[in-house]
C-alpha cells in the first residue's frame, strides 16, 4: 500500500513539474524600452502582468512605457516574409519609387499581405489618376477647398497618406499593415466605380467593398488581418476605437494640410492670384428669404452647455430600434415655411435638434409608463422641465453611444449634443451662417449608403455647405 501511495505520489510531481515547464516556455518575451535609449532589458512577464501596465502608467508610474506597434511581434511573430522581391513596371513614378522605397523586398511583410500589397498597387496605377476629391454636384464648385485638392492626385494623396502613417510607427512589423490601408483608403472616390447616387461619405464603404471585390488577393490574408484593414479603411471618416483606424484618420488629416498648404505655396511663388482657383457664379435656385427655423420646447439653441453630466435615468424599457424608427423620417424634410429638425451632411453625419429626440423619447416613454417621461409631461416649471428632459435624453445617448451610432468626435463625452455653426452658400436673410444646438449622428446608424439621404435633400437644405462644431470656454 506504500508502495501505490509513493508511486501517485511521483507520477503528480512529474507532471506539475511538466505543466510548469510548458507554462513557462508559453509566456512571451517583450522588448521593454527604459528612459534612455541605451538602456534596454528583456523581461519576462505573463500575459496578465503585461495587461497592468497601461494601468501603471496611467496612475503615475513610469516604469514601463510601451507603444501599441511594439506589440506586434507578440501577436504577429511570423511577419517574416520569405518571398524573392517582386520587380514591378508602374506607369506613375512617384508610385514606383514609393514601392520600391517601402515595399520592395520588405522583410516585414507576410507572404500574403505581400501579394495583396502588390496588387493594390498595380491597382491604384491603373485607376488612381484621377483627383483625390469628388464633385458629386454643381454646388460643390463652389467650395475653394475642392478646387485646391482636385490639384491633386488619388495617386499623390494615397502615397502622403502613406508617408504620414509610417512616422506613427516605430516597430517595422506594423508599417506593412499602415502602408495597405493608406493606399486602400480612398479607392471609392475613383469614378468608374460611383454609382448613379453617390455621395462623398460613401467612399470609405466603397473603398472596403473595392478591396474585398476588386483585389481578389485581400480574400488570403488571414480573416483577422482583413477584418483589420477593411474596419479601418470604413471607419477613417468615422469614431472608431481601434489603433490602426486611428492613426489612419491622423495621416490623413496631416497629409491634406500639406497638401493644401504645398498648392497655396505654389500659387503664391506663381504669383497668382487665390481668386483665379474659384470658379465662375454658377447658376443656383435661390433661397427663401424667410429664416430657417426650428421648433421645440426643450430647445437648447440659445444656451451654452452646462458641464456638468446630467443624471443617469433607468431606460430598461427604452427601444433602440423604434427610437430610429422614429426619428428617421426627419432627416432632411421641411415641416412648414423653412424648419427643419434634421439633416444630413454628404460627409456622413446626421444633426437632429435636441428637442425632437427628447419630445420622442417622452412620448416613447409614457407609452411605456416611464415615471420619468411622465414627470417631463407634468412639470409646469420650464427650467426643471428643461432640466429632465437633459436627464432623459443624456441616458438615451449614451445607449447609442454604446450602440456606436453616436459621432463622438463631434460630441462631448459628458454631455448629449454640442453647439454648431451652419454656414451656407447662399446667405439666408441676409446671413451667412447660424448656430443651433444638435445631437450628431453617424449615417450608418439610419442607412448602408450617405447618399441614401442626399439624393432627396431639398434645396434650403442643401444650401448648408459646412457645420462646424462650436468649442466653448468651460470657465465662462
Amino acid at each position: 500500500m506504500l508502495i501505490i501511495l509513493i508511486v501517485i505520489l511521483w507520477i503528480a510531481a512529474l507532471y506539475y513539474i511538466n505543466a510548469f515547464y510548458r507554462k513557462q516556455q508559453s509566456i512571451p518575451t517583450v522588448k521593454v524600452p527604459k528612459h534612455k535609449p541605451e538602456d534596454i532589458e528583456r523581461v519576462r512577464i505573463t500575459l496578465k502582468e503585461l495587461s497592468t501596465l497601461w494601468e501603471q502608467k496611467r496612475n503615475g508610474n513610469k516604469k514601463y512605457s510601451l507603444k501599441l506597434d511594439e506589440l506586434v511581434p507578440i501577436y504577429r511573430p511570423s511577419a517574416k516574409s520569405k518571398m524573392k522581391p517582386i520587380d514591378l513596371n508602374l506607369n506613375n513614378k512617384r508610385l514606383g519609387d514609393f514601392y520600391n522605397d517601402y515595399i520592395r523586398g520588405n522583410k516585414s511583410f507576410t507572404k500574403s499581405l505581400m501579394v495583396f500589397t502588390v496588387e493594390l498597387v498595380k491597382f491604384l496605377d491603373a485607376n488612381g489618376d484621377c483627383p483625390s476629391v469628388v464633385k458629386v454636384s454643381k454646388l460643390d464648385k463652389s467650395k475653394s477647398e475642392f478646387f485646391l485638392l482636385s490639384n491633386i492626385s488619388l495617386i499623390d494623396h494615397s502615397i502622403d497618406v502613406a508617408e504620414e502613417m509610417i512616422k506613427l510607427y516605430s516597430s517595422p512589423l506594423a508599417i506593412p499593415d499602415a502602408i495597405a490601408v493608406s493606399l486602400s483608403h480612398d479607392l471609392g472616390k475613383i469614378p468608374k466605380f460611383h454609382e448613379d447616387f453617390y455621395s462623398t461619405g460613401d467612399h470609405p464603404d466603397l473603398s472596403a467593398r473595392i478591396i474585398r471585390n476588386e483585389i481578389l488577393s485581400f480574400q488570403g490574408l488571414e480573416e483577422s488581418q482583413q477584418k483589420e484593414i477593411e474596419n479601418a479603411v470604413r471607419m477613417h471618416h468615422k469614431s472608431p476605437k481601434e489603433d490602426l483606424a486611428i492613426n489612419l484618420i491622423k495621416a490623413d488629416q496631416e497629409a491634406r494640410k500639406k497638401e493644401v498648404q504645398a498648392l497655396q505655396d505654389k500659387s503664391y511663388r506663381e504669383g497668382k492670384n487665390k481668386n483665379e482657383l474659384k470658379p465662375a457664379e454658377q447658376e443656383y435656385k435661390p433661397i427663401a428669404s424667410e429664416p430657417i427655423q426650428t421648433v421645440s420646447v426643450y430647445d437648447a439653441n440659445q444656451e451654452k452647455p452646462a458641464y456638468t453630466k446630467p443624471k443617469d435615468v433607468d431606460l430598461s424599457w427604452f427601444s433602440v430600434e423604434e427610437f430610429i424608427s422614429k426619428i428617421r423620417p426627419y432627416i432632411n424634410k421641411i415641416e412648414s415655411g423653412n424648419r427643419f429638425s434634421a439633416f444630413s451632411m454628404s460627409n456622413g453625419y446626421v444633426y437632429f435638434m435636441t428637442g425632437l429626440l427628447t419630445d420622442t423619447v417622452v412620448e416613447m416613454g409614457i407609452k411605456a409608463g416611464d415615471n420619468h417621461s411622465q414627470a417631463i409631461r407634468s412639470e409646469t416649471d420650464s427650467a426643471k422641465k428643461k432640466e429632465l428632459g437633459h436627464e432623459l435624453l443624456n441616458s438615451v445617448v449614451n445607449v447609442l453611444r454604446d450602440r456606436g451610432m453616436i459621432a463622438e468626435n463631434l460630441c462631448n463625452k459628458k454631455y448629449f449634443g454640442n453647439k454648431f455653426t451652419l454656414k451656407y452658400k447662399e446667405p439666408v436673410s441676409g446671413k451667412a451662417e447660424q448656430s443651433a444646438f444638435y445631437t450628431p449622428f453617424l449615417s450608418s446608424a439610419f442607412v448602408e449608403q450617405v447618399s441614401e439621404l442626399e439624393k432627396d435633400k431639398p434645396d434650403v437644405i442643401r444650401n448648408i455647405e459646412s457645420v462646424e462644431r462650436v468649442f466653448f470656454n468651460k470657465e465662462a
